[in-house]
């Protein structure tokens, strides 16, 4: 994520690429695997290191001066220097490296530091179903390093936890998902899944819970991208907003099918989805969604509104509020046949761009109606490289409009309080 010129947050200035300050030979961005096997192939060999999809190289002056000489299809980002002189330079570099995350149709990206450039290779290209059932076919412990003596809470977390899918179609714009996975779709077999579950049951400290069965976004199972090439060659950088598109392919029935089958599993007494929900996906998978709510809950089901005023929602690329209403209302239904004591635990973000005290207002006073306490709440903090961070650093949204950007903890203390007094 901080691969190319970036503002940082906790030190509120603009850092280089990291490769300027860190010195190393070669960066892998993204997930990785084909990339490192790469690297390390041509290392062994004695070959160059150059060209490798979903790598970046900061050479010296004389290499620098020689890629400038022989780029014929790269894309320049604003340099360096540029970006220092100009707050929107970092918004014009975020559209240009968005534009460029297709793996299929990307173009080698680079950015001038001084005398040297920043060379960023195309993404790698997605794994297969194939592919990622094959690494998730890896003799791994799934076990902490021996080095940690003590209880580890995030393992308590997720060790009974299964991944099931890769990338996401949303391209939210605080997100790092999509600079990490991109947004096409992989989903493991229901093969690979089943086994993993089987071996999972067969640990001698499980206690018949599978915590989770899930991903980016759990929901998007089973979904992809059926447009071919027109998908291949496609810039948008979300396939959902601002709406859905007509080639994102929807299929409700794959992890229906997995999560009854996964049940009748020996050992397996509890099957829960604990991965958040996309609502605007989940009203358009209801028969999903009615189950997982009848089955699949722990307690408490995670989704994430994120907001509720439709100005900051489209900022943060995310679908109008009515998709959480209608989705509370099925969940109220579908508890309610169950005869069950459960509950939806929404998250919301403050002082996100865009968001005004008098818009968080719509969040606490939809809370107050509704006399909910939230159990996870946060105050927006930009990740590097991301859309939200150009916006929160130039105080504009991505088509050049001003918005109101709350920075510093005077600013940021009220809205903060908001959401912290409804905890």
């Amino acid at each position: 994520m901080r691969r190319f010129t970036h503002y940082d947050y906790w030190q509120d200035k603009i850092r280089p690429g990291i490769l300027a300050d860190s010195k190393a030979d070669i960066l892998v961005y993204g997930m990785g695997e084909k990339a490192i096997l790469e690297v390390l192939g041509r290392i062994s060999s004695g070959e160059s290191t150059f060209s490798i999809r979903g790598t970046v190289r900061f050479p010296g002056k004389k290499v620098s001066e020689s890629f400038l000489s022989d780029c014929v299809s790269c894309v320049e980002l604003p340099s360096y220097e540029e970006v220092l002189k100009n707050p929107d330079a970092l918004m014009e570099e975020a559209k240009i490296i968005e534009s460029e995350m297709n793996p299929f149709s990307a173009k080698c990206l680079f950015q001038r530091h001084n005398d040297r450039v920043m060379i960023q290779e195309p993404p790698c290209t997605p794994l297969s179903t194939e592919e990622l059932d094959e690494i998730y076919a890896l003799p791994f412990t799934g076990l902490p390093h021996p080095s940690y003596k003590e209880e580890i809470p995030a393992y308590e977390m997720i060790k009974n936890s299964i991944t099931s899918l890769r990338g996401c179609p949303g391209a939210c714009s605080f997100c790092g998902i999509i600079a990490h996975q991109g947004k096409f779709v992989t989903s493991r077999s229901r093969e690979s899944i089943i086994s993993e579950i089987r071996r999972l049951a067969g640990r001698k400290d499980f206690r018949g819970t599978v915590s989770d069965i899930g991903g980016p976004t759990a929901n998007t199972y089973g979904h992809r991208q059926s447009g071919g090439k027109l998908c291949e060659n496609c810039r948008r950088v979300s396939c959902l907003f601002p709406e859905i598109c007509r080639h994102y392919n929807i299929d409700q029935h794959a992890l229906i099918d997995l999560l009854e089958e996964a049940a009748r599993i020996p050992g397996v007494e509890h099957l829960f989805i604990s991965s958040w929900l996309r609502l605007d996906l989940a009203m358009r998978q209801k028969e999903q969604s009615a189950k997982i709510i009848r089955n699949n809950v722990s307690g408490h089901l995670k989704v994430a509104p994120e907001h509720l005023d439709g100005e900051v929602l489209a900022l943060m690329r995310k679908n109008p509020s009515k998709d959480f209403l209608e989705f509370l209302e099925l969940f109220r239904e579908e508890t309610e046949k169950e005869g069950k004591k459960q509950f939806v635990a929404p998250y919301f973000i403050s002082n996100f761009p865009g968001s005004t005290d008098e818009s968080m207002k719509k969040i606490e006073s939809f809370l107050q109606n509704r006399r909910w306490e939230l159990q996870q709440v946060q105050d927006f903090i930009p990740l590097p490289l991301t859309m939200a961070a150009a916006m929160y650093y130039c105080g504009k949204s991505c088509d050049g409009k001003k918005i109101h950007v709350n920075k510093g903890l005077k600013e940021r203390r009220p809205q903060i309080r908001t959401l912290k007094k409804m905890g």
